[in-house]
């Protein structure tokens, strides 16, 4: 790709971006505008820092604040602060067993989770925040894990990772950006009220996770590229409960709704 092609590519990305972005609220317009400073920040951070995959994990769930932003009033925008805490840790884990550069990646590509909660609320509460705060976390597991993959190329070319900066004691800092992303994830279920189902799969995301951390080898690139790619089935799990504790979240409200309408209509 030459230089044009990419610059011509950028755009058509970012006016796309754009023209979904003013669809929404402009507390949300807002809330997604404030992420490009870690989309900038973040191809940098990888020459000065070690954590670039907390910013990659921030950036990448920053879309937890939007939509909440968009759906829910502001005053609850707080509950969404530990799930996107725990998808940023995630993000931290599996990046550094890949390049450890995660930091930066997770602050970046979790910035989603802002602008779709702002989006949908038109404010953003302690969900919102918790969730983005969950993503990073799970952002800078699972970008740990891709980093170890290029850790010899990224010496001989003097790119910085948590990979490099961890070295030998990169599980620890996984299992830890594990424990805070499921932590983040409980809390943001607890916040939003959510069902058992919901839980249930939150206890299968907590099984994965551990699996990952503790059966990666950190200096075989197969194996990081393996562990690093399960993570899409973490996210199927995730994703799993939430629609089936949301459906059953809605069906005892409807039900609770109808018991009261009858007894009004007894009345």
């Amino acid at each position: 790709m030459t230089d044009k092609q990419a610059i011509a590519l950028l755009g058509g990305l970012l006016a796309t971006s754009l023209t979904v972005l003013l669809q929404m609220n402009w507390f949300s317009v807002a809330v997604g505008s404030a992420s490009m400073f870690l989309v900038v920040v973040y191809p940098l951070a990888k020459r000065y820092t070690y954590w670039p995959q907390f910013v990659l994990g921030a950036t990448l769930n920053w879309g937890v604040l939007i939509a909440w932003a968009e759906l829910l009033p502001r005053d609850q925008f707080y509950t969404v602060l530990p799930l996107y805490v725990s998808t940023v840790l995630h993000t931290v884990i599996y990046d550094t067993i890949y390049s450890q550069v995660l930091p930066t990646i997770g602050l970046t590509f979790n910035w989603g989770a802002l602008l779709g909660w702002s989006a949908i609320e038109g404010s953003l509460s302690s969900a919102p925040i918790a969730l983005y705060l969950a993503a990073l976390q799970w952002t800078l597991l699972y970008d740990t894990i891709y980093a170890h993959q290029d850790k010899t190329d990224d010496i001989m070319i003097g790119v910085k990772s948590t990979a490099l900066r961890f070295g030998d004691n990169t599980k620890p800092w996984l299992c830890g950006f594990g424990t805070a992303a499921i932590a983040g994830l409980g809390l943001t279920g607890y916040i939003v009220e959510q069902t058992w189902p919901y839980y249930i799969a939150l206890a299968g995301t907590a099984a994965h996770l551990a699996w990952q951390v503790c059966t990666v080898n950190i200096n075989d690139s197969n194996d990081c590229w393996k562990k690093f790619k399960s993570n899409q089935w973490m996210g199927a799990i995730l994703f799993a409960g939430i629609v089936a504790g949301t459906y059953l979240k809605k069906e005892k409200k409807d039900s609770h709704s109808k018991v009261n309408n009858d007894d009004l209509d007894e009345f």
